[in-house]
């Protein structure tokens, strides 16, 4: 009865230690799964930021080139409104 006992221990502690090793694997591709979605979104943060910023520098640049155009107008319509030809 007592050897019984003693193998059936033995049995339930390999299963528990091939378990852990399970566990424990599952758990070291999980952290790796993670590390590598946490380094790709690092990488599309990086790619969105330079785009927002070539955006904001496009921006700028048409909002410059607008005011140009609008003083262009307004000078033209003066010139207009006091007779002076522009050519």
């Amino acid at each position: 009865m007592n050897k019984k006992r003693e193998a059936e221990f033995q049995k339930l502690r390999r299963d528990l230690e091939e378990s852990t090793l399970q566990h424990e694997a599952t758990a070291a591709a999980l952290r790796k799964k993670q590390a590598d979605s946490v380094a790709e979104l690092g990488e599309q943060i990086d790619n969105l930021q330079r785009v927002k910023q070539k955006l904001e520098k496009e921006k700028s640049e048409y909002k410059m080139e607008i005011d140009d155009l609008s003083s262009n107008m307004e000078n033209v319509a003066k010139a207009k409104v006091s007779g002076v030809s522009i050519s």
